[in-house]
């Protein structure tokens, strides 16, 4: 047993120990020897310190030596307790282990069955505490939506007859990304178009809300015949999770260094932006043949303060320093300017400095790759004439033996002269397009189809779609944003969507458009993808707009009042009803002072403040504001306009929400029937007035009555605003709600699920709307005597309900939680107490609702 080292000791310990310390080792027995009589007390006390010294510590070890063998040792011991190769998992016999890492183990493997032959990747999670469970889930349920050429497929999920999770993925067969190209020595263009291929999966996986944050070419194979595959999303975070756990909403943890972004490093929240800036360092290395920095990746310190303050090196330096074998072949006109400005800003320091998008950054490398002007270069008409010489080299050439001495007026002439042969070109073929569009009014064509809105949109896709208005991206883009913009003006968002967002892409690709073109096209995408419940990108959207408002002046104020209450339904649909109701009272003051109190600009910003408002119960304010927008309007308009009539409907849905059903039927059929005749009974706005009037068929007991709204609504919000979307799935919802009133729990309980599902796609996990249906599948539960599942889906939802005392749906979760004690005999009259309390603050005036509450809460 070691000596207790008390003061004293040690004041008479430490000379010798520093003494001996510095001798050599074969010096020190010596030292020890020699010890005055009255230290030899002392010596074996000092011989163990000097031995304890003489041992390796972990901190005189390379930390990612030390934690590369743990890595090593762990992995064996997973594999050696794990499934070994011949087992069969859930069907799936093993064939080898290929590697594992914080969350399982990867095997491949191939179906039992032997009828279908199928060669797979198989994750398996072993040993792990309900935190890798739930990071394993979050894994599947990103992986689950994700359908693209160029990402691996997940195939099927479950658990082993061990209860042990497991993923089955596509197995791909092939190389990493930088290994493919040095192998076969690829051409830079090769390279480019590989690179491409990686760009269109994370685009795609960004429109999904989903962001890799682990980009390395280990993560990209590319098979034999040159097939790109994005792997390993298993760190990779939903954009639209917002509410995420700190660790993993600040970026701290997994992250491969020599890829890693700066807001990585700094713990910042990751965004697209960081896949961006992973796609620029991997296309540098891909290119380059070496990382952008001169740091050592090895050096953790060294190399964060590197990515987070050094710029990158330039594509022909680091060339120079790299090996050969690893960078691209030169072409004999490289175009390394244009790559350098490309890669320098998707490795932009400030992730609002890089592309706003991969499709924005795909396009620059497309415009490299066809020696077309990259956007990263704000470069003038020299450049410019550089690119279309380098695209149409023998007339060039020819032109300029012929006219050598008259070459400055004739690169300005020739700039003019192709701007305007491109405008006549662009309006001929538009006259062209609207005149095929329309050849159906013939007679002697034979057609017998009736030329409505909807028929002519539809051809117009097609025929753009078979590119029949000819290769002019930029013509290609006003075209799509002019369909884009008629369906956002028939509420036909989920038509809207794909064509605005085209528009942007063919304008991009094209070499851009001027801001007064751009700035109101984004904004309306930005509408268009909140609608149809595509946040990650709306916001995007409004990012780019930003920046182009100020180019704009007083001419982008209009604009402006748009996009802030773009912003303010964002923040509706995150549940930041505060938040949202600021952006929309900032839009309000705006289009006041530039329009006027009693304008129409101010009347439709003013029904948008009434809608969050009454969200936050502020329910006379609401009132006020809709009265006062509804008498602008009618002044305008007169009373039978769709504008007056659907604020009417809104006044309805206001008596309905306050518990003034006397008053609330009538009026809700009256603007109901009203609504269908001016906007059609396939409207967005009929179909929303369907649900406010399903909600009271239920409350009436007409529950037949009330699917039948319900599906019907259903129906016309996957039309308009998308299948899956929030407004379908509310829908859904509402039917679910109903179907528990009236007694089939299960039928309710079953369609809950699909809900769920829904959601899931749409919004984060831990959200609180996924916290409100975990309350309804409680009340289905219990509703068929499943006190267990019941239980178990009001401890997930009750807590993350108690953050906002006043709501519905905490009131019913604590109610839910009383019934349930009463079923077990447990004390359950505080559960009823907290329950009414809740109900009282959140629906005061709706006695109706309220006296379940407090017959409950009875002693």
């Amino acid at each position: 047993m070691d000596t207790p080292l008390s003061p004293a000791l040690w004041r008479r310990l430490r000379p010798l120990l520093d003494a001996a310390q510095e001798l050599p080792a074969e010096a020190q027995a010596q030292f020890l020897a020699g010890l005055a009589p009255e230290q030899a007390e002392l010596r074996p006390l000092l011989e163990r310190l000097l031995h304890r010294a003489r041992q390796p510590h972990l901190l005189d070890t390379p930390i990612v030596a030390e934690l590369a063998a743990r890595a090593a040792a762990e992995h064996e011991q997973r594999v050696e307790a794990g499934p070994r190769s011949g087992d069969c998992v859930a069907g799936y016999r093993l064939i080898e282990a290929l590697g594992s890492g914080g969350m399982g183990v990867v095997y491949r493997a191939g179906r039992v069955d032997a009828d279908f032959a199928q060669t797979v990747a198989l994750k398996l999670l072993r040993d792990a505490g309900p935190g890798a469970r739930a990071r394993f889930e979050r894994e599947r349920r990103i992986l689950a939506p994700l359908r693209h050429p160029n990402i691996a497929q997940l195939i099927d999920a479950g658990h082993s007859e061990q209860g042990e999770p497991f993923l089955v993925l596509e197995f791909v067969e092939g190389q990493p990304l930088t290994d493919y190209a040095r192998a076969r020595a690829l051409p830079l263009e090769r390279r480019l178009r590989l690179l491409l291929a990686v760009a269109a999966a994370l685009a795609y996986a960004h429109r999904h809300l989903v962001i890799h944050r682990d980009l390395k070419p280990s993560n990209v194979l590319v098979s034999g015949d040159g097939h790109v595959k994005l792997l390993d999303f298993g760190i990779a975070k939903l954009l639209a999770d917002d509410d995420a756990p700190l660790l993993t909403r600040q970026g701290v943890g997994p992250m491969t260094p020599e890829y890693a972004a700066p807001e990585q490093f700094r713990g910042e929240p990751v965004s697209v932006a960081t896949d961006v800036y992973q796609f620029g360092v991997l296309a540098f290395v891909l290119v380059a043949g070496r990382l952008p920095y001169a740091g050592d990746p090895r050096e953790p310190l060294a190399w964060a303060r590197a990515v987070s303050e050094d710029e990158p090196l330039t594509l022909n330096a680091a060339r120079r320093r790299s090996d050969t074998a690893a960078a691209a072949p030169a072409p004999r006109r490289a175009p390394w300017r244009d790559l350098d400005a490309v890669l320098r800003k998707a490795m932009a320091k400030r992730a609002d400095d890089r592309y706003a998008s991969m499709d924005a950054l795909a396009a620059d490398l497309l415009a490299v790759l066809e020696s077309r002007p990259v956007g990263a270069r704000r470069a003038g008409l020299g450049y410019h004439a550089l690119r279309f010489a380098q695209r149409h080299r023998v007339p060039v050439a020819i032109a300029a033996v012929a006219a050598l001495g008259l070459l400055a007026f004739a690169a300005l002439a020739l700039q003019a002269a192709q701007d305007a042969r491109r405008e006549a070109q662009r309006a001929n073929a538009t006259i062209s397009f609207l005149e095929r569009l329309f050849d159906a009014a013939d007679p002697g064509s034979n057609r017998s189809d009736k030329l409505t809105a909807a028929t002519l949109l539809e051809r117009g896709r097609r025929m753009l779609d078979a590119d029949d208005a000819g290769a002019d991206l930029l013509l290609r883009a006003r075209l799509h944003g002019v369909i884009g913009k008629i369906h956002l003006a028939t509420n036909d968002w989920a038509q809207a969507f794909p064509q605005l967002e085209r528009a942007i892409a063919d304008y991009d690709a094209g070499g851009g458009a001027a801001p007064a073109v751009l700035a109101p096209l984004l904004e309306r995408a930005a509408w268009a993808a909140q609608r149809t419940s595509h946040s990650v990108q709306a916001r995007a959207w409004l990012e780019r707009l930003d920046v182009l408002l100020p180019a704009l002046g007083a001419e982008g104020e209009d604009i402006a009042i748009d996009a802030w209450l773009t912003r303010a339904l964002l923040l509706r649909d995150d549940r930041n009803y505060s938040a949202g109701l600021a952006q929309a009272e900032r839009a309000l003051a705006l289009a006041r002072r530039r329009h006027g109190e009693d304008s129409l600009r101010a009347a439709f910003v003013l029904g948008r403040v009434q809608n969050l408002q009454a969200l936050l119960r502020r329910y006379d304010e609401a009132e006020a504001s809709l009265r006062r927008a509804r008498a602008i309007y009618a002044a305008h308009y007169g009373e039978d306009h769709i504008q007056v009539v659907t604020l009417d409907a809104q006044l309805a849905t206001q008596l309905l929400s306050r518990g003034r059903l006397a008053q609330a039927r009538p009026a809700l059929e009256d603007s109901a029937r009203r609504l269908r005749a001016i906007a059609g009974e396939r409207s967005y706005a009929y179909a929303n007035h369907l649900l406010e009037l399903a909600k009271l068929d239920s409350r009436d007991g007409l529950h037949a009555r009330a699917l039948e709204r319900l599906a019907l609504a259903a129906d016309i919000f996957a039309e308009t605003a998308g299948a899956a979307s929030m407004p379908q799935t509310m829908a859904l919802w509402t039917a679910a709600g109903v179907e528990l009133a009236a007694g089939d729990a299960a039928a309710a309980r079953a369609r809950l699920e699909r809900v769920r599902e829904q959601l899931l796609a749409l919004v984060a996990a831990d959200s609180r709307v996924i916290a409100e249906l975990g309350v309804d599948i409680a009340a289905a539960e219990l509703a068929q005597a499943h006190e267990a599942e019941a239980a178990a889906a009001l401890d997930r939802a009750l807590p993350a309900l108690e953050a906002e005392p006043a709501s519905r749906a905490l009131a019913l979760g604590l109610r839910l939680r009383g019934e349930l004690a009463q079923r077990r005999g447990e004390a359950a009259a505080s559960w009823f107490a907290r329950a009414l309390a809740a109900a009282e603050s959140s629906f005061p005036a709706d006695a109706a609702e309220l006296s379940a509450y407090r017959r409950a809460a009875r002693p």
